[in-house]
């Protein structure tokens, strides 16, 4: 397996307010629900696709993801899971394995980065092609993080189709700094 030729996506959890500064041509987004922060390229497009409250999903995308059932062909999705013992008897370290085998299990695996431990968090990589549900090939770059003592996880996913990753790589790596979790009001 080749090494990652391609900038790993990097987190940045915090549960106070990061400050987040969005470089010429991004703006920063704000993710509701969590009040976190992420960056945003200028025309593109962002979007909740929450399955409940313990799983979030914000996708920001070239495309409007919003008029076309979720879909879209460039973007990053990121997503946070949360209170999920209870229901799955798993830890967090648990279910991201679960999440990377299941991940791992299907299409062309490019590159995989050995689990790191990045403030406290564990990182795990993986870069792969893999086929979506219409059957379109796509170059996707799948980054996990959690907590071994928390009870949340969360990981993202930016892709485009293989001839356009080159291009949109430099995005995506600009996009890396993401706040999952920001201040919450008090009320």
């Amino acid at each position: 397996m080749r090494v990652l030729a391609t900038v790993i996506l990097l987190f940045i959890f915090n549960f106070s307010f990061a400050d987040i500064s969005a470089p010429p041509g991004f703006s920063i987004q704000t993710l509701n629900l969590t009040n976190g922060q992420a960056l945003k390229p200028d025309g593109w497009f962002y979007s909740e696709q929450h399955r409940s409250q313990s799983s979030l999903r914000w996708v920001i995308s070239k495309e409007d993801a919003r008029e076309a059932d979720g879909a879209y062909d460039v973007g990053i999705s990121i997503n946070l899971m949360l209170g999920f013992s209870e229901k799955t008897g798993m830890s967090s370290e648990q279910l991201s394995q679960s999440l990377i085998s299941q991940i791992t299990s299907y299409g062309e695996i490019i590159a995989q980065c050995e689990p790191q431990f990045v403030g406290g968090m564990k990182r795990v990589c993986v870069e792969k092609f893999e086929i979506n549900k219409l059957g379109k090939k796509y170059h996707v770059m799948y980054t996990f993080m959690w907590w071994p003592n928390r009870e949340f996880v969360a990981y993202t996913s930016a892709g485009s189709p293989p001839e356009l990753w080159e291009k949109y790589q430099s995005t995506f790596n600009t996009m890396n700094e993401i706040e999952v979790i920001g201040v919450l009001d008090q009320d």
